[in-house]
């Protein structure tokens, strides 16, 4: 952003990042699902790694709805079906956590 920006002496040992890094070892969304909006059945597509996995579904204030998936599971695509017919309106976030992809991806409920 700056050249000469200085580092705050609070933060030390990190590293500066630029928004156009990508990385290199996930090309597409880990985690998303279908259909969004949704009202009823949903299908949550993700991508797993090989190591410990965990979909989570929270809602708008970060609480932990539903937990879909907590096993090691084996590395590719892989599909389960989420019944949201319970979830009132809103925004809610599927978040995909293994040891080297955590990713976030939106749903929105209708009624």
């Amino acid at each position: 952003l700056f050249k000469d920006f200085a580092t705050l002496p609070i933060i030390k040992g990190g590293s500066t990042s630029d928004v156009n890094e990508q990385s290199s070892t996930i090309t597409t969304s880990a985690v998303r699902c279908s259909p969004n909006p949704a009202s009823d059945n949903v299908v949550v597509t993700f991508t797993a790694d090989g190591s410990p996995c965990k979909l989570s579904l929270f809602d708008h204030t970060g609480r932990e709805v539903s937990v879909l998936v907590e096993s090691t599971i084996a590395a590719g695509d892989h599909e389960v079906r989420f019944d949201a017919s319970a979830l009132s309106s809103g925004n809610y976030y599927w978040r995909l956590q293994t040891l080297r992809i955590q990713q976030t991806s939106p749903m929105i409920v209708v009624r």
